[in-house]
């Protein structure tokens, strides 16, 4: 018989109170700046799936990178928490002072008019930097995630473009398609017609019965099969190995914004405040959060390859963004996202090959019941 292939059916709790539990089985430890023993997860959790993993057969496109490129067993997820501070760490260098999520409702809709500190795409963009778009799956709550948390009201021209396709939208049905957001289908023509830009930030479908970000119980059903978003990062990765252009000059790099409450034994170590008067809550902003996957595919990059952090600190996901900053030659004395960020070590050391490798692996992808086998949905 042919399973589900899904996670937990509950999304194990990973708040930032959980996270500190399950890293150092109480709040004493953290408190008195101690290492996290890593043993807590199972007794704040109410499933044992906590403790379970899957198989490098089971995840054969997200392993199979894994192996014929590079992936680092030494990156964390930037605090204990949720998505939208992790990912405000990836995007912007800190959480925003911030231990919570507000990704739905008035708080989400409201967000963007706050004040609240600036996204990399406007250090970017201050720099003369505009080659770059962000690709969504879906539209939350009349927007996208993305831009709407991390970017929307500091680019005048970027807004201005958005709503001119919101516009445009009603009246075509069609989703909104500018010149720096477009649907997951412009990547892929984008790449058919070679005009994918410099920098590229693709969101995935992270919600409804085809989640595509190996988010747990994401569905209808509480249980989200994982399948769609092995098969989503394959079409991803085919669509731009298969064009020699574009291919000799691309790192594909996915990582994972969070652990999601699951058991990891390394401990995550301390780090860098973002800015020097952060704290909410008790929490200073100063640890990191259990490990998540972080690989990169390349021509440029040897199979097998391993990335861990020359400082012994560790990556997390400033590290991207460092890197993504470095790389466009932007001095970090100007980058405006404080201190996690202008300290993190950066990835280029990734690209190993002394030539870009001219075979191109083959990935197989999984199926289970919900998404059997030789079918596209």
């Amino acid at each position: 018989m042919i399973m589900c292939l899904g996670g937990p059916a509950q999304d194990p709790w990973h708040d930032n109170s959980d996270g500190l539990m399950q890293m150092f089985h109480g709040y004493n430890g953290y408190a008195d700046h101690t290492q996290p023993t890593m043993d807590g997860f199972a007794w704040n959790q109410n499933s044992a799936s906590v403790m379970t993993s899957f198989s490098p057969e089971q995840l054969p496109v997200l392993n199979g990178l894994a192996k014929n490129f590079a992936v680092s067993d030494d990156w964390f997820s930037s605090l204990p928490g949720g998505t939208d501070v992790n990912r405000g760490f990836s995007v912007s260098g800190s959480a925003y002072d911030r231990l919570g999520t507000w990704e739905g409702g008035k708080a989400y809709q409201d967000w963007p008019d706050q004040a609240h500190r600036q996204s990399f795409w406007k250090t970017l963009w201050n720099h003369g930097h505009e080659d770059w778009k962000i690709y969504y799956n879906v539209i939350w709550d009349k927007a996208v995630f993305t831009y709407q948390l991390y970017l929307k009201g500091q680019i005048q021209a970027v807004d201005a473009a958005w709503a001119k396709a919101v516009l445009q939208e009603k009246e075509t049905n069609n989703l909104p398609n500018s010149q720096w957001i477009s649907p997951m289908e412009q990547f892929y023509d984008d790449i058919k017609y070679n005009k994918l830009p410099r920098f590229s930030y693709i969101e995935p479908a992270w919600v409804g019965e085809s989640c595509t970000s190996y988010h747990p119980g994401s569905s209808s059903s509480g249980i989200a099969s994982v399948v769609p978003a092995e098969r989503a990062l394959n079409d991803i990765y085919e669509a731009l190995s298969s064009n020699p252009d574009i291919w000799s000059k691309t790192l594909l790099v996915v990582t994972f914004d969070k652990n999601g409450g699951l058991f990891d034994h390394v401990p995550p170590p301390y780090a860098n405040k973002p800015w020097p008067n952060d704290s909410s809550d008790g929490f200073k902003f100063d640890i990191k959060g259990p490990r998540v996957p972080a690989i990169f595919a390349s021509p440029w990059v040897k199979p097998n390859t391993v990335m861990r952090s020359s400082n012994g600190q560790g990556f997390d996901s400033t590290s991207f963004a460092a890197t993504l900053l470095d790389w466009y030659g932007i001095a970090p004395s100007t980058w405006g996202l404080g201190d996690r960020i202008a300290k993190a070590p950066t990835t280029e050391g990734v690209l190993n090959e002394e030539k870009a490798r001219k075979s191109v692996p083959k990935l197989s992808v999984p199926y289970d019941k919900s998404f059997p086998k030789n079918t596209n949905t």
